[in-house]
């Protein structure tokens, strides 16, 4: 296997450690060269309260000296590393250092900001998500795949170039050791294909019908590339439902660690009106989300 260059942002000590160790147990620890990025992005009214309380100011530097924690366990894992420190924001420096030095994936950490604080500050990760041009990893607060410990993975997929893409790339992303990928394809209600009134036209069990066969079909196929390189598939399976609520409650019943996505490429104006699956399920999942471009 071939290095593989991560990036990870980083700007809370404690989550920060959870980020990294998650990182790195699920995509296995060989060949990693990873890059921390610290970016202070003080808006002007923070910068006006550690004017006038000195004391928050260098409490706030006092724990971004516990970066070192997070070295340290990846000193103890004899895992390559840097770290770097910018000052601006974060989206632009994120995506200045991803164009700079052609990252293979970037791992954030999601915050748990409110939906009222995600409409008036934006979100980070999300951003990223959107603009990068490599692979991205979401890991929440939740998200607890222990070091060298099987854990399952929940690969989305549907008949189409992301998911083929994001086939051929998989094997790169996870210890293949301890992953445990289970495929999930979703077929939507028949309501969201044809519309009612045509129903008298349509005959809709044999168009259920081979929808299953064809979805059957292709992940026949994908599982044996997957498992020609390397990967453990336990399970492939189809349900109806919409998309993103299934992905995310199969995810719960499987209790897997990771949610695996191809990217979808749609321009902004169609995710505002339409939003998109890769997004729905990163805001409401609880398990980490990976989407592989």
């Amino acid at each position: 296997m071939s290095e593989r260059k991560i990036l990870i942002p980083i700007d809370e000590p404690d989550f920060a450690q959870k980020i990294v160790q998650n990182t790195i147990n699920i995509l296995g620890h060989d060949n990693l060269d990873i890059t921390l990025i610290n970016v202070n992005e003080a808006n002007p009214i923070e910068e006006e309260i550690f004017y006038k309380n000195p004391d928050e100011y260098l409490g706030h530097e006092a724990r971004k000296s516990e970066f070192a924690l997070v070295e340290n366990y990846l000193e103890q894992k004899s895992i390559k590393y840097k770290f770097i420190s910018r000052e601006g924001d974060a989206v632009r420096e994120i995506l200045k250092e991803q164009a700079n030095n052609q990252y293979d994936l970037i791992s954030l950490g999601a915050h748990g900001k409110s939906h009222i604080e995600k409409l008036l500050l934006g979100s980070v990760n999300y951003k990223v998500s959107r603009s990068c041009s490599c692979s991205v990893m979401v890991i929440k607060r939740d998200t607890d795949v222990p070091d060298n410990t099987d854990f399952n993975l929940l690969f989305a997929v549907d008949n189409n170039e992301p998911t083929k893409k994001a086939v051929a790339n998989l094997p790169n992303y996870i210890a293949k050791t301890n992953a445990h990928l289970h495929l999930l394809n979703v077929i939507p209600p028949i309501y969201e294909i044809i519309p009612p009134d045509s129903y008298v036209y349509t005959d809709v069990d044999k168009i259920l019908e081979e929808s299953k066969i064809v979805a059957d079909e292709f992940m026949a196929v994908i599982t044996k590339q997957l498992v020609k390189n390397g990967c453990n598939v336990t399970k492939r399976y189809s349900t109806m439902g919409h998309i993103s609520d299934t992905i995310i409650n199969e995810s719960e019943k499987l209790d897997a660690g990771v949610i695996i996505l191809g990217a979808h490429s749609r321009n902004k104006l169609q995710d505002f009106i339409i939003g998109s699956v890769s997004a729905r399920v990163y805001e409401y999942a609880t398990n980490a989300v990976m989407l592989i471009k």
